[in-house]
């Protein structure tokens, strides 16, 4: 039995709370006769994961989507008049907020700056206001001059790799 802790990933031969049992399809006698038989068990597990993880991700997608299209509805149909109710049980209080079974509503201040046309501001800041334009860099390594370069290690040597069928 093999035992996963879904939060860390950390593998584990023996049950504790919060783990969860991870069945790998052990291999049965008859599949382990042969020189060949752990390299095809074995990709072919990979090749159960990795079609379990598209499956899971497109139905993680279509949940999300749908509960986005719930809530969006919601708004547009409850919003409006939640706001009402808020806004007559905060008439006469200094409070800025409600407190409800499941939530808070209320009201608070927002201060932030909406660029609408980036190429004008961008503009406007490259001759005024260099300071609020935000440069980014990162090593090219692949542009590197083939000799030694300080704070760069270079290294030669076999990795064990294993790829299923799927992947790419």
């Amino acid at each position: 039995m093999t035992y996963v802790d879904p939060s860390t990933g950390e593998i584990h031969a023996a049950f504790a709370e919060g783990l969860l049992l991870v069945d790998l399809g052990e291999p049965d006698e008859e599949s382990s006769s042969g020189p060949l038989w752990l390299g095809d068990w074995y990709t072919q597990q990979l090749c159960r994961i990795e079609a379990e993880r598209a499956a899971l991700k497109a139905q993680h997608a279509r949940l999300m989507a749908e509960l986005a299209a719930r809530e969006k509805a919601l708004a547009w149909k409850w919003r409006g008049a939640l706001e009402e109710v808020v806004r007559t049980m905060l008439a006469k209080s200094k409070r800025k907020s409600v407190d409800f079974a499941y939530g808070r509503c209320g009201w608070r201040r927002s201060k932030r700056v909406e660029v609408v046309d980036e190429e004008a501001a961008m503009a406007w800041a490259r001759s005024r206001w260099p300071g609020a334009i935000k440069r980014t860099e990162s090593l090219l390594k692949s542009e590197l001059p083939d000799r030694e370069v300080p704070g760069v290690q270079r290294r030669d040597e076999d990795v064990f790799y294993v790829r299923s069928g799927g992947a790419s």
